[in-house]
């Protein structure tokens, strides 16, 4: 795939509409990779994870998967015949099967294990000492902003990777849609936008239009009036003992059964469903979070009570004016919130000058209260909820995060060396898991296949025999420097090409799951007995246990974050690259003896300091002028 720049002349040739364009009808669809070249990948990936012996008997299990007339062969025909039809409806083969599998299926509570959290941090704008309901009414008008300007589609026309366009798609679900808890699996609703927010405060819920009839968004004046009327309200109202919220914070089966008792009563249903077409939600929270680290656990978590983990974003203010930042994971991806969050906060910033409101901006000679939503409580109901905020704080509690800033990673220091910024940070933290555990582990990185229709991610196995070369000689005090330098560019170079692999549809893990979904469809039809034996081999779970759970966000102004980790023994890490510095988000669990965010922050900032000196390294003295 091309990375080069474009030229001034493509740049203004590119269409204007966000949406409906030439460049989104151009994009191609998500290819099936070839079938060889699938296994060769998985098989080299598990090369530092298995012994001799083990990857022996893996290889054999894999050749007769990909034999001539194997099942291999018959599962690849059957795909590609699913990519075809899904092509023709306008549809990759993976888009919907992704949603399920990687998204709905999960019983597992949704808050730490799938939504992201993002800390913003302008000191202008986003630091302690701000009015909460002030705060609240100007970001909630600058999103507001950014959602007139994405339905008038005069967002950027599409983003770009060098001169080649990005699938837009999963923009359309940046507002209003929710997450529907099921007993079986969840269930995604794109509801018809209304012009409506709900603001949670105190455990209670208040709808406030943030459009006019007339389409323009309500004034900074008449939201700070509506927040702070709900923020007196809240307060003067007996606090109710659980929050309705709470239940989005559970396992998905238990909130499933919650909801489903609070639809017996009408008004509960009417509720939930102005929940569901709300553009968005807004949290006024009594905490007063002032660290990255306290930000950052009380976005991703917080108290339950007063959120709703299963809408599209929640914009979170809290008491002492801090805002955040919580966005459901199943139709879009991290990235595709940060220009709303960067269009916010800028916006936000633009008003400083005018005492943090737009020019021309005026109270309403009459304004009507917001609405508060009322609930019907059964004894089931209240049961259900105690039992869902004892099982969410046992979980909040065990939340271990921990920010880093870290100058040492920073991008404009690695272009200055001639190495990938992301690859050279893929190395970094490699090494500081080896130096925790004294061995590597499954490395999951996102990499991004939006240069096909409806694309998302893939995986980047970063785990590999060149890094685990890297990180044994680098912690080895008698390697040679100059040796260590060669094998961290081999690791680098060989991330690099992988990474480049995945952005071109060639990697081996959305592959192989579309082949084990269709295996597992024909065993439900009676029409096999079981798994071919790669899905059932010891190898394909291990090398898909994400001890460390990576992606990187590149380039935003105003915000880092991250997510939870996947396995209970692992790490989650996010992290933001900037020109100056790359900003870390660890996530782990306090009740694994095995894991610490604090520790893991540390190895990260020593493996960077490490890994760049070697990197600046001569093999060759210069010689004297």
């Amino acid at each position: 795939m091309s990375t080069a720049k474009p030229t001034k002349a493509e740049k203004a040739d590119r269409p204007r509409k966000t949406f409906a364009h030439q460049s989104q009808e151009k994009l191609g669809p998500l290819p099936v990779p070839n079938l060889g070249d699938t296994c060769d990948k998985y098989l080299r990936s598990l090369g530092p994870l298995l012994t001799q012996e083990e990857l022996q008997q893996t290889t054999n299990i894999v050749n007769d998967f990909r034999k001539p007339g194997g099942d291999g062969e018959h599962l690849q025909r059957l795909l590609q015949q699913r990519s075809e039809e899904q092509w023709a409806q306008g549809n990759n083969w993976l888009e919907d099967w992704w949603l399920k599998y990687a998204y709905m299926a999960w019983p597992d509570p949704i808050c730490v294990g799938s939504n992201f959290y993002i800390i913003l941090d302008d000191p202008e704008t986003c630091s302690p000492g701000v009015e909460p309901a002030f705060q609240a009414a100007r970001m909630t008008h600058g999103m507001c902003l950014f959602k007139q300007a994405y339905d008038a589609e005069q967002l950027p026309a599409a983003e770009y990777m060098g001169a080649k366009p990005l699938d837009m798609n999963q923009y359309k679900s940046l507002f209003t849609t929710a997450r529907i808890p099921g007993e079986n699996g969840d269930t995604m609703t794109w509801p018809k936008p209304s012009n409506k927010i709900v603001v949670i405060s105190k455990r209670q819920f208040y709808v406030v239009d943030v459009f006019g009839a007339d389409g323009r968004a309500t004034s900074v004046h008449d939201l700070e009036a509506q927040f702070r009327r709900i923020i007196d309200d809240s307060h003067a109202s007996p606090l109710p003992e659980n929050g309705v919220g709470v239940a989005t914070g559970t396992n998905r089966p238990d909130g499933a059964r919650i909801r489903q008792a609070l639809q017996q009563d009408g008004g509960n249903r009417a509720n939930l469903q102005t929940i569901d077409e709300a553009l968005f939600v807004v949290c006024l929270d009594d905490a007063k979070p002032v660290t990255w680290d306290e930000r950052g656990l009380h976005i991703i978590a917080g108290d339950a009570n007063n959120r709703w983990f299963d809408k599209n974003f929640q914009l979170i203010v809290f008491s002492n004016g801090v805002p955040g930042f919580n966005g459901e994971h199943c139709p879009l991806d991290a990235p595709a919130h940060v220009p709303g969050i960067d269009f916010m906060v800028a916006q936000s910033k633009s008003w400083v000058a005018g005492g943090g409101y737009p020019p021309g901006d005026k109270s309403s000679p009459s304004l009507p209260p917001p609405q508060k939503l009322r609930w019907t409580i059964t004894a089931d109901v209240a049961r259900g909820l105690k039992k869902a905020e004892q099982d969410y704080v046992a979980l909040f509690r065990d939340v271990d995060l921990r920010m880093l800033l870290c100058a040492e990673a920073a991008p404009k220091r690695m272009k200055q060396l001639k190495v990938s910024p992301d690859s050279f940070i893929q190395m970094v933290l490699q090494l500081a898991y080896f130096k925790l555990n004294g061995k590597g582990c499954a490395t999951y990185e996102t990499g991004q296949t939006r240069q096909f229709w409806h694309g998302r991610t893939e995986t980047v196995r970063s785990f590999s025999l060149e890094s685990a070369c890297m990180t044994a000689a680098v912690s080895s005090p008698h390697t040679p420097i100059a040796t260590k330098k060669q094998l961290l560019l081999k690791a680098i170079e060989g991330h690099k090409k992988y990474m480049l692999d995945v952005v071109n549809g060639k990697g081996c893990d959305r592959h192989l799951l579309g082949m084990k979904i269709l295996a597992l469809e024909e065993m439900a039809a009676g029409k096999r007995k079981a798994l071919p034996a790669i899905y059932t081999d010891k190898a394909f779970s291990e090398s898909s246990s994400w001890r460390l759970s990576t992606s990187n966000i590149p380039g935003p102004k105003y915000l880092f974050g991250g997510f939870g980790n996947v396995m209970p023994d692992g790490y989650g890490v996010c992290y933001i690259t900037r020109q100056e510095t790359t900003n870390f988000g660890v996530v782990s669990r306090k009740s694994c003896p095995h894991t610490s965010s604090e520790k893991m922050a540390q190895a990260i900032n020593q493996s960077a300091k490490e890994l760049a000196a070697i990197l600046e390294f001569e093999n060759e003295p210069k010689p004297k002028l």
